[in-house]
């Protein structure tokens, strides 16, 4: 090879590295995965997996079994209701069905095995989920198990393509385990909501971009795998969450740009590359868009047979221009929710734009840069820019690696700063302590005990109008320091650490006197209960101790990777 032609930066021990990174975090996210779903949304997601794989369509003939009473089922019946057009009687899936497409697997795996354990199967029919009509007890963890396991698998990607951008082996290892520690990527991955799937289709697009980037730098034609799978995961990605097309957008521009400038070198090479197996320009470029456009003839499909309309659904819940500023600073500075609190790392993010602006990468910048604002601006515009009941800015999630792979980037120089590496390990252990208690007590849980005590801190029907409004009250409460989530799940956690029960004080939860004992409202909210394991233990009496046993083995392998691919033979 000519030395003027750069060598792949990505050797076998960073791939190692990435292996090992992967095994360890999965084994710390399936510790703390929530198995049945948290909330009527995750429950109707999973039924409308289950009728595409037990081939009843896109449509559910039944409503969801699972709910915490008559209001929740009364407001699922009215979410798949709504838009249904002439098909009386039947419930079609709102959210975006890629979610449900790559689920179906997941649920083939759940239903064979819970075939191996019939008894277990059997208790929890017959128990149901505190109080709630259930089954497919091993599907659904199956289906939920999803969270961690994307979740790890957009840790190895940002490995891989950290080092793909030349960034040191060590920083790479360091900001992929940051990145699943510090961050409310971690809390996201415990229920596998859409957000997860969203955020690694995503990446995983501009990681084989940047595949294809490399191998188009080393005048070599792009694989006809790399890039078909481009174009597939951008069609999953816009098919799983419709409001990340503006983030799509840059992606697909980057690729035009790329590929244009990549195919023209290679024609303008005077010894002229052989293809060896690659695709040649205009073949790549077929490939790519038509998954797609068939994604996108997918989603028009669905809703003209929802509503008969043969355009893409307009955004739920659209906010005034004028409310967004308020819902920006609640995204990023919030105390109950604010992007700083939740992944304290994102400081760096400078430096790691610098590095790229001096290296000249105006393209990575603006990738970067554009990714992030997108994902931004599609958050504020809606009235739920707060994502729910959630713990973090849930609808920042897929802007969240690439901000990540930002801080790879700038490791090195916020490190040779004065006091730098010890400014970046307080960040560091700033980001687990914010995490910790948010997958160990669940943001249900809190926001039902929030709930109960807000009249005592706003009385004489103040709470009530605030309920009332367009934006809800959970604005309200991640503003209030004394509701913040971060430091009220604290609280929260050191109650329950000290055997005290499930009756809290609301003067020392929240601040808020004169008011009775706070209990959560479900049984399911109580305790660990909402921890996978926990629940199989406590409640249908099973062994965790295989599976716990197993995740202590792919602990002990991801250590032994991370060791090996982390032996420096040569950068």
């Amino acid at each position: 090879m000519s030395p003027y032609i750069p060598r792949d930066p990505v050797r076998k021990d960073d791939r190692i590295l990435a292996r090992g990174v992967f095994c360890i975090l999965l084994a710390l996210f399936s510790l703390t995965f929530n198995g049945m779903p948290e909330e009527p949304r995750g429950e109707a997601d999973f039924q409308v997996t289950r009728a595409l794989a037990t081939g009843s369509g896109w449509a559910l003939k039944d409503l969801p079994q699972a709910g915490s009473g008559e209001e929740e089922s009364s407001g699922l019946e009215a979410q798949f209701r709504e838009g249904a057009g002439d098909w009386a009687g039947r419930w079609f899936v709102r959210g975006g069905p890629g979610h449900a497409l790559l689920g179906v697997p997941f649920y083939w795996i759940g239903r064979g095995v819970g075939s191996w354990v019939p008894g277990l199967e059997e208790r929890h029919n017959q128990q149901g989920y505190y109080g709630v009509t259930s089954d497919d007890y091993l599907a659904h963890l199956a289906v939920a198990w999803r969270g961690p396991l994307l979740t790890a698998l957009t840790a190895l990607l940002l490995v891989l393509a950290a080092r793909r951008l030349r960034v040191e082996r060590a920083h790479a290892w360091f900001a992929a385990f940051a990145y699943g520690l510090s961050t409310f990527a971690w809390a996201q991955s415990r229920t596998g909501p859409d957000d997860v799937q969203a955020t690694f289709l995503l990446f995983l697009s501009f990681h084989l971009l940047l595949r294809i980037r490399a191998r188009l730098t080393r005048l070599e034609y792009p694989g006809a795998g790399d890039v078909a799978a481009l174009g597939l995961a951008i069609a999953m990605t816009l098919l799983t969450r419709l409001d990340t097309l503006p983030a799509v957008l840059v992606i697909c521009a980057a690729t035009e740009v790329i590929l244009t400038r990549g195919y023209g070198v290679l024609r303008d090479a005077p010894w002229g590359p052989e293809r060896d197996g690659g695709l040649p320009g205009r073949a790549a470029a077929i490939v790519v868009v038509f998954p797609v456009l068939l994604g996108m003839v997918i989603l028009l499909w669905i809703e003209h047979t929802k509503s008969g309309s043969w355009t893409l659904p307009r955004p739920e819940n659209l906010a005034p221009p004028a409310q967004w500023p308020a819902a920006l600073a609640g995204l990023l500075i919030s105390p109950g929710m604010g992007l700083v609190w939740m992944a304290p790392m994102v400081l760096l993010v400078p430096f790691g734009i610098a590095r790229t602006r001096r290296r000249g990468e105006r393209l990575l910048e603006r990738v970067l840069v554009g990714v992030f604002v997108a994902t931004l601006l599609s958050a504020v515009s809606t009235r739920a820019w707060h994502g729910d009941w959630s713990y973090g800015p849930r609808l920042l999630l897929p802007a969240l690696p690439f901000l990540w792979l930002a801080v790879a980037l700038g490791l090195r120089q916020a490190q040779s700063l004065p006091a730098g590496r010890g400014v970046v390990l307080g960040l560091l252990m700033m980001g687990v302590l914010v995490q910790l208690p948010g997958v160990l007590v669940s943001a249900p849980t809190h926001l039902d005990l929030a709930h109960q005590a807000a009249p005592g801190k706003w009385p004489d029907g103040e709470w009530e109008r605030m309920r009332a409004s367009e934006g809800g009250p959970l604005p309200y409460l991640h503003w209030e320091a004394g509701f913040a989530a971060p430091w009220a799940h604290w609280r929260i956690l050191r109650h329950r650490s000290a055997g005290l029960g499930e009756e809290f004080d609301a003067g020392v939860l929240y601040g808020v006197g004169g008011q009775a004992p706070l209990r959560p409202s479900s049984p399911a909210l109580e305790g660990f209960r909402h921890l996978a394991w926990v629940d199989l233990r406590r409640r249908l009496g099973g062994t965790p101790w295989a599976i716990l046993a197993a995740l202590g083995c792919v602990v002990v392998l991801g250590i032994h990777l991370t060791s090996k691919g982390l032996v420096d033979r040569g950068r």
